[in-house]
């Protein structure tokens, strides 16, 4: 196995290039990264309902449970020309989304914080996180675009780190290969 490995240093070495490109791109051009990612998804979504809907055709035919797969292959073939029409609507929707979750997960933080101060010790470290929670999703509330951004960024700033894990981690896989008298 592990001679498989360093014999195929290189393919590490490429996931490695590729997630770094893919972070710079996304720090640097984040509004083009965030569309490919919403029409990737877009994407995946549509065909994701044509084959739940041809998978309801085929078990139709055998008499088998197949209403609940038409239903969510409509729904995905509605979901994914939805967002393939409208990206920046689902993006936004997104983002949205998540600042809901997060005031919501921050409200209840900070609610078991007060109950729980007098049980443990640090509680105000789980309020602090509530707190933090609420703001955030008041900024994405408030300024959804730039949440979209910074999202972006995260993602692109992990790319870069990824890929730099990925790129040392070849780099000693070949140094072993080349140990273990590999050409």
């Amino acid at each position: 196995m592990l001679t498989i490995v360093t014999r195929n240093w290189w393919v590490v070495a490429l996931r490695g290039v590729l997630a770094i490109l893919f972070g710079v791109l996304a720090l640097f051009w984040p509004g083009l990264a965030l569309a490919t990612l919403v029409l990737l998804f877009g994407a995946f979504a549509f065909a994701n309902g044509v084959l739940a809907t041809w998978a309801a055709h085929a078990m139709r035919k055998r008499h088998q449970i197949w209403k609940p797969f038409l239903m969510e292959g409509i729904a995905g073939i509605i979901f994914g020309i939805f967002v393939l029409l409208w990206p920046e609507m689902t993006a936004i929707a997104l983002i949205l989304l998540v600042a809901a979750w997060a005031l919501v997960t921050g409200v209840v933080q900070v609610a078991a914080a007060i109950r729980l101060r007098q049980d443990i010790e640090g509680e105000w470290m789980l309020a602090l996180s509530g707190i933090l929670s609420i703001l955030l999703g008041f900024l994405f509330a408030l300024w959804p675009g730039a949440g979209l951004v910074a999202v972006t960024w995260i993602i692109g700033f992990y790319a870069v780190l990824f890929g730099a894990a990925m790129v040392a981690l070849s780099l000693r896989l070949r140094a072993m290969h080349a140990e273990a008298g590999g050409s």
